[in-house]
């Protein structure tokens, strides 16, 4: 597929197998995700492990480490998400092309100004056939877009990756200027 090929929404591709996929069974289930959450005290995290299994298995573990954050929701202007590939194998990172995915909840900006800080590495590539049939970061995206209402996502799937250009891709994130 070529990049002209691409729609500037990338549109889901596990929504009704990992999530749901109408905007009311998906906000429903995703408010319950949340609010069964473990209550948390005082959490001002920067950095979030969540599972991205299907929601039927881990959306109440995501929903407990979303639900922590959501006091300090309408701060959070960028979130980066790095997950691990399943269906192509590839070298290094890959990212999409798109300028937003869409969700049943409605779209999720990509933020191009801080992935441009990150294309520049060697290893890191936009590969939209990564994305193809992925579901490790596509399960996150309705979750931001929830509790998240005014993030960009930086999508970035780790395929064959030294530790040390993750480690050096999230260190120029870290310095990239925030919208």
């Amino acid at each position: 597929m070529t990049s002209s090929a691409i729609p500037a929404i990338r549109p889901p591709e596990v929504a009704g197998r990992f999530y749901p996929d109408g905007h009311n069974a998906c906000a429903d289930l995703l408010e319950r995700c949340l609010s069964g959450a473990r209550a948390t005290a005082g959490v001002d995290a920067k950095v979030v492990v969540a599972p991205h299994a299907g929601w039927v298995f881990s959306g109440a573990i995501a929903g407990t480490a979303y639900a922590a954050l959501r006091p300090r929701a309408a701060l959070v202007t960028r979130v980066v998400l790095l997950g691990p590939a399943h269906r192509v194998a590839f070298r290094g990172i890959a990212t999409t092309s798109a300028a937003a995915w869409a969700t049943p909840l409605g779209d999720v900006p990509v933020d191009w100004e801080a992935l441009r800080a990150v294309l520049t590495t060697p290893g890191v590539a936009v590969m939209d056939a990564a994305f193809g049939d992925e579901h490790s970061l596509e399960v996150h995206a309705p979750f931001i877009r929830r509790v998240f209402p005014n993030a960009a996502i930086v999508p970035l799937l780790v395929g064959d990756a030294a530790r040390s250009l993750v480690s050096d891709v999230v260190d120029r994130l870290w310095a990239a200027p925030r919208r």
